[in-house]
């Protein structure tokens, strides 16, 4: 969300309102800036880079670095004292440095647990034997990142009972070189990664009267996540113990080539979201009802694993092309399997809040949640044979959740505040854990793992 299109944000910790749920801890409240008769706008401008920067507190002088943030927003009447507009643009440049198997001097090596040397011989027979590219593969790089964010925004004063509230976002954003494995790896092992999201809400508030209002939101997201790995080979581990400029024998490190654990991988989700809360106040109480549902459709391909792993003992057996192990996730479907699933969250919540004295309000109520996971992953019969279990079950989850809360404004001055509270509450279910169950029924992955004589001769001119 672009910071033009923020008005207020409210951080809550420790608020027991059923009518928010789906979270275990804290929750971030924003509310958006909108358009009013009077034409409106605003841009700003940011920027620093190493010359604006003093030295760290070693001492050393800052590596080159850009970052630029821009952006604006304009907002008026459509149609005087009936619609209104607000729109605002955010976008970031950032050039930064990164590092890899970076070890330039003795201390380093000390802290890295391997020696230069080490280093030098692993690229070298990396080179050689491997074909790793020539050109920088180690040390200190410069990546760019670009960020953009849009925010719409149309109020729409209906009558003077109803007010249609119609909102759009749109992000995207580019982080280049931002995904590897470990730090002792070389440059061809890192990959992108980029995001797109689309968010639509359309929201109807309509007041019935003094002492009857609805709020009625119905949302559309949709997501791309997408890791490009810079190159599509197997992985190789090479272990390597050095002598330090300590004198002492480091601990065992893993030099990386090759490919990454991560990429390439993608992931979508589209969602439609529809909330209804009504409120209905009687004297020095008020009661608030409704339901929260969303639908959700994930998707996913993820490569872990399935370019495989070449495991070596030393930095002679790397040379040598003497694995020590080859592993590799074998698809037994599809070339590059890939999963989808369907999600259904829903709940609905009761709740009343009364005004004990002027400054003591109390509120109790009572919210139920729960998570269906619609997909049906693959019945595996052998796996229910040899273990007794079955592979195809759907998880299912339900919880009641009572709360209560004892709010103090002291001395009745709104400035300080006591509350007391308890209740149950129900997290999310992490959609991954789902994903997971249908990737690895045991019908679409086979896992080999070669070890000693059996494992291959690493061929990576040829895999290039």
């Amino acid at each position: 969300l672009s910071v033009e299109a923020i008005r207020e944000f409210e951080v809550v910790t420790n608020v027991y309102d059923v009518t928010q749920g789906r979270q275990a801890g804290g929750a971030v409240n924003v509310a958006t800036n909108f358009g009013t008769n009077t034409f409106k706008g605003s841009t700003f401008a940011y920027h620093r880079n190493k010359d604006l920067t003093t030295r760290d507190f070693e001492g050393r002088a800052p590596l080159d670095f850009r970052n630029t943030q821009w952006g604006g927003s304009l907002g008026g009447p459509l149609i005087r004292d009936k619609a209104h507009f607000f729109v605002a643009f955010d976008r970031q440049d950032v050039n930064e440095p990164y590092f890899t198997m970076d070890v330039a001097n003795a201390a380093q090596e000390n802290q890295f647990q391997v020696a230069r040397d080490s280093i030098a011989r692993f690229l070298d027979i990396a080179r050689r034997v491997y074909g790793l590219p020539g050109g920088q593969q180690t040390g200190a790089f410069t990546r760019g990142n670009a960020l953009n964010s849009f925010f719409g925004r149309v109020d729409w004063n209906l009558n003077d009972k109803h007010r249609l509230v119609t909102r759009y976002n749109f992000s995207n954003w580019f982080y280049d070189q931002s995904i590897t494995d470990r730090f002792l790896a070389v440059n061809e092992a890192f990959g992108n990664q980029r995001s797109r999201e689309h968010q639509l809400m359309v929201s109807l508030k309509s007041a019935f009267g003094s002492s009857f209002t609805n709020d009625f939101r119905l949302a559309w997201t949709d997501r791309r996540l997408d890791n490009e790995a810079n190159t599509r080979l197997p992985r190789a581990w090479v272990s390597v113990a050095s002598r330090l400029p300590d004198g002492r024998t480091g601990a065992t490190q893993i030099l990386q080539m090759g490919g990454q654990r991560t990429s390439p991988e993608w992931q979508t989700e589209q969602s439609i979201q529809l909330v209804d809360v009504a409120r209905i106040e009687r004297g020095n109480t008020a009661f608030s009802f409704g339901t929260d549902n969303s639908l959700n459709r994930l998707a996913m391909f993820v490569s872990i694993e399935t370019d495989g792993l070449f495991r070596f003992n030393s930095l002679s057996d790397f040379e040598n092309r003497r694995a020590a192990s080859f592993a590799r996730l074998v698809p037994t479907q599809r070339l590059e399997p890939d999963v989808a699933q369907w999600v259904l969250d829903a709940g609905a919540f009761a709740q009343a809040e009364t005004r004990l004295t002027p400054s003591l309000t109390f509120t109790g109520g009572l919210r139920l949640d729960g998570a269906a996971f619609l997909t049906r992953p693959n019945r595996n019969a052998q796996v229910e044979q040899l273990l007794g279990a079955r592979t195809d079950s759907r998880a299912i989850d339900v919880a009641l959740q009572p709360r209560a809360q004892l709010a103090w404004d002291v001395g009745a001055a709104g400035r300080t505040f006591v509350r007391a509270g308890g209740g149950l509450f129900m997290a999310q279910p992490h959609y991954m854990a789902h994903i997971n169950h249908l990737l690895n029924d045991g019908s679409q992955l086979a896992e080999v793992l070669l070890t000693g004589a059996a494992a291959p001769t690493p061929d990576f001119p040829s895999y290039r």
